[in-house]
């Protein structure tokens, strides 16, 4: 087992490259949150994509929250109330 985030971090990015969803996933959050190494956003949703489309769930909606966390506010931000962002029916 790594003693270091850093060491988890190159054992998970030598998983991820035969397509292993597990590694891609943790590595691509470990990535979007600079977890050990340097912050690498795109890098991360791109460990998070291909963990997504091995059909891991969790990765798919840390890739939607990413996508999300990283789109321009909408055209009602900070109208108060009125504009808030309300989540989807889908999501509650």
């Amino acid at each position: 087992m790594p003693r270091s985030v850093s060491t988890a971090a190159v054992w998970l990015e030598r998983a991820c490259v035969p397509d292993d969803a597990i590694a891609c996933r943790l590595l691509g959050v470990m990535k979007l949150q600079g977890m050990g190494l340097a912050r690498d956003v795109e890098r991360g949703k791109q460990m998070l994509t291909r963990a997504c489309a091995a059909k891991d769930d969790e990765a798919c909606r840390a890739l939607k929250a990413a996508v999300e966390d990283a789109a321009p506010p909408s055209d009602d931000a900070g109208v108060g109330d009125a504009g808030a962002a309300q989540a989807p029916a889908d999501a509650r």
